[in-house]
């Protein structure tokens, strides 16, 4: 059996209906998923904040459904300003604080269903230095880590490597060499990389360089892995359909990482119905993993 194969668990693909998150499990049955990401948030949200997160009160009603049906889960941490590790540089006591409620979902889930998989943003502060932004991503990373340890965990945390993009040229992260530097200052191998195979494609596009196959130092520390493709001017979280991003290499390299498809409804949309174009999506993907 291949390694887990899911989808970005955003309750818009759901219409934010937990009655019509049966049918999206459906859905995920039909196109032999075997796992799926979620965005956990705790505290008040606004429409845009509950259409990319689970919210706190559905935490325990999703993350059972997915069990349920024999889906593994991995969790993405909270997007909204006051989860960022720009805020935990700032405010290190403070924002641990406002993350243990998420922790100790992640670590519950961790005891039920074994190894699992946390994926955290890197610092993007524009007034320090690319070195200073790893340094801290390191240390923020180890906070987690050691924060979960508290009592025993099976997780694993991950730096997401992002795009680069000119505004924010100092970011942690935005390539594959400074996320390599940031989990090498750690002091675990629980700490890893989420390679994001289509931002890694972006930031070689805006840099000017060619895609090329990662060495072996970098694979040996990805325990996680997004795929969606790029649009036609260039944007992500598009369905993995229009050959752009090369999959086959990353899913036959990375065999036993869990893959997640970060495609976005909006982008899906772009293309068909999001649902049709999700079934397409699978298709292709698990044709590529054969190929």
């Amino acid at each position: 059996m291949g390694a887990t194969l899911g989808n970005s668990g955003s309750p818009r693909w759901y219409d934010c209906d937990l009655q019509r998150f049966e049918e999206y499990l459906e859905l995920l049955s039909d196109c032999g998923a075997s796992g799926a990401e979620i965005v956990l948030h705790d505290g008040d949200a606004d429409e845009f904040t509950s259409r990319v997160h689970v919210v706190r009160e559905d935490w325990e009603p999703v993350i059972r459904r997915y069990r349920e049906r024999d889906l593994s889960v991995s969790v993405h941490g909270p997007l909204t300003p006051e989860f960022s590790p720009q805020r935990w540089r700032e405010e290190p006591d403070r924002t641990l604080k406002r993350y243990r409620p998420v922790l100790d979902q992640v670590r519950e889930l961790s005891r039920e269903q074994g190894p699992t998989n946390l994926v955290l943003h890197a610092i993007t502060d524009r007034s320090r230095t690319p070195g200073d932004n790893e340094r801290q991503t390191a240390r923020f990373l180890q906070a987690i880590l050691n924060e979960l340890e508290r009592t025993s965990s099976d997780v694993t945390v991950n730096v997401e490597l992002r795009a680069y993009r000119p505004d924010r040229a100092s970011a942690a992260a935005t390539t594959r060499a400074s996320a390599l530097r940031i989990v090498e200052q750690t002091e675990s191998n629980l700490i890893g990389i989420c390679w994001d195979l289509a931002h890694d494609l972006e930031s070689r596009i805006v840099l000017g360089n060619e895609w090329v196959e990662p060495d072996e130092q970098f694979l040996n520390r990805v325990r996680h892995v997004h795929l969606h493709d790029l649009g036609p001017e260039d944007e992500p979280h598009y369905p993995p359909l229009t050959g752009r991003v090369p999959l086959e290499s990353a899913l036959n390299r990375l065999d036993a990482v869990p893959a997640i498809m970060e495609v976005r409804w909006r982008m899906a949309e772009r293309v068909g119905e999001p649902w049709d174009v999700l079934r397409r999506s699978y298709r292709a993907v698990q044709d590529r993993r054969r190929s």
